[in-house]
């Protein structure tokens, strides 16, 4: 597990309900397999959004040898 890993910008401010795309990079892990991806919101010299009960994003991703 990776705490604090890639980060990627707002495209701008988003107010209550509004959505927004981000693009992350992230590196596949070494063993094949089913792997969820937890995406939170951090709110700089402030805190993680999911501290404040914000439910973070799980994606599910699958990784192989292809």
């Amino acid at each position: 597990m990776v705490w604090d890993g890639a980060r990627g910008a707002l495209p701008r401010d988003l107010g209550p309900g509004e959505a927004a795309t981000v693009l992350v990079s992230v590196r596949a892990p070494r063993a094949s397999g089913t792997f969820f991806l937890d995406f939170d919101v951090v709110q700089e010299t402030k805190g993680w959004f999911s501290s404040r009960g914000v439910e973070m994003k799980a994606q599910r991703v699958v990784a192989s040898d292809a």
